[in-house]
């Protein structure tokens, strides 16, 4: 219970720093990768996915430097299971950097 306390509390400081300066969803890290790709890798990815298209709604079209978007990587991390309703939530895989 306390894991998913800390990722609630976690998610309600994104959204505040993106309510609070949503230029920062906007943002590449130094090797131009931005911040909604970082994100998909992440077990709590969806989230924080969902909280920058809240402040940057075109954040779904950006494609990173090889032309990928966020929506793939979402894909091939396992954070999304495709249907014939279209994407939904699946149960969060590995994470690298989680």
């Amino acid at each position: 219970m306390e894991l998913k306390n800390a990722e609630l509390n976690r998610i309600e400081a994104i959204d505040a720093l993106l309510l609070a300066h949503p230029a920062a969803a906007s943002i590449a890290e130094k090797d131009g990768c931005p911040p909604q790709h970082l994100a998909a890798d992440r077990t709590d990815g969806l989230e924080v996915i969902e909280a920058t298209f809240k402040v940057y709604p075109t954040a779904e079209s950006v494609v990173d430097k090889s032309g990928t978007l966020p929506l793939h990587l979402a894909v091939v991390y396992a954070r999304l299971e495709l249907t014939d309703a279209g994407p939904s939530a699946h149960a969060p895989g590995r994470s690298e950097h989680g």
